[in-house]
């Protein structure tokens, strides 16, 4: 079975993207979705979290990191670190 990775973020359904015309939702969840499969191509299963904004987003980060063998991938600037999942 291969590792899990859980992908938390805003749905971008849900952001005000006003302050840039030029992206759409759809624009900003496509280019979310090409940044996943770049880490499944690296053999981990994508668990992806997209929170509303609205109330509970950590209880339902919490499910996903309770009921799921998962590690944590931070992302940032290009570079993937991967650590075990605490909950807090």
């Amino acid at each position: 079975m291969a590792k899990q990775v859980l992908a938390i973020g805003l749905d971008p359904i849900h952001v005000d993207l006003s302050g840039h015309p030029e992206f759409t939702a759809e624009i900003v969840r496509t280019f979310i979705e090409t940044q996943l499969e770049r880490v499944r191509a690296l053999g981990y299963e994508v668990v992806n979290c997209l929170l509303d904004g609205g109330d509970g987003p950590e209880a339902v980060a919490e499910h996903h990191l309770k009921t799921r063998a998962l590690r944590l991938c931070d992302a940032w600037r290009g570079t993937a670190r991967f650590q075990t999942p605490a909950v807090i």
